[in-house]
């Protein structure tokens, strides 16, 4: 019988995948990808993966992108958008058509109409 992932299993699981993606993908489609990411920030209230995707170079593998996305929330580019009054952790999500309908959460950015530093 198979028992069932404990959520640190699956959590440790997800992690290493989303990192063996970017790692394959290659570290110049990594800051290549970060670079956009933040160009698409700096013109948009939010961001939603599926809409970010036409800004990025081609990649192999679509879950490469998630260690970008973790990286660009650590740097506080950007932060999931709450649902206000709902609870403290509800965020809004929208079904992604990259990930076969899986919710994914909407972003806030942070540098919305800020000037690009050189």
């Amino acid at each position: 019988m198979t028992t069932m992932p404990t959520s640190a299993e699956a959590r440790a699981a997800a992690k290493w995948g989303m990192q063996t993606a970017a790692d394959n993908a290659g570290e110049p489609w990594q800051d290549s990808a970060l670079a956009a990411l933040h160009r698409y920030l700096r013109l948009h209230k939010t961001m939603f993966v599926d809409d970010l995707w036409d800004a990025l170079p081609p990649c192999d593998s679509d879950r490469a992108l998630g260690a970008v996305i973790k990286d660009a929330a650590r740097q506080g580019w950007m932060a999931k958008l709450k649902v206000p009054g709902v609870h403290p952790d509800a965020f809004v999500a929208r079904p992604s058509a990259r990930s076969n309908g899986t919710p994914k959460p909407v972003w806030r950015s942070a540098l919305y109409n800020q000037q690009e530093t050189p």
